[in-house]
């Protein structure tokens, strides 16, 4: 996890909202993305609009609904990356969703940016394929709280 530097200063934060956002993949799985937040941090510089530039530490979780056909044998290894990649999906968004957090001041709003999905050759102990996801940077927006 990040920690703050001197010019950086580490926030409280509420969890307002962090729905999954979820895609359509061509071979029928269903793909749930979200972004898990641990920490929230601002500069103490501002930016050109006045406001205070922000970062976050986070990792993405992904879940999966997979159709019985695709299951296999676990593979019971760990993913080699790039080697395990099988194929490159497309996919489609379904219901893309925006995450919010609060902190004193700022309402924070976060969208993910799935970029590309892969299935991998490896299987998990539920005898579904592993899914590889990019993401780019997240959507990022910050409002000052009116309340």
């Amino acid at each position: 996890m990040n920690q703050a530097t001197e010019e950086e200063i580490d926030l409280d934060f509420q969890v307002s909202e962090e729905d999954w956002s979820k895609y359509k993949v061509e071979d029928n799985t269903v793909i749930s993305f979200r972004i898990n937040v641990a920490k929230i941090f601002r500069s103490k510089k501002t930016g050109e609009t006045g406001y205070p530039i922000f970062g976050i530490a986070a990792k993405n979780l992904v879940s999966a609904i997979v159709p019985e056909e695709l299951k296999g044998e676990p593979s019971g290894e760990p993913l080699k990356l790039p080697e395990d990649l099988d194929k490159e999906l497309d996919f489609e968004p379904i219901d893309v969703k925006w995450q919010k957090y609060l902190t004193k001041e700022y309402v924070i709003t976060l969208k993910p940016n799935v970029l590309k999905i892969f299935r991998t050759k490896k299987y998990n102990d539920r005898r579904e394929p592993i899914y590889y996801i990019s993401s780019g940077q997240p959507i990022f927006n910050v409002k000052k709280r009116k309340d």
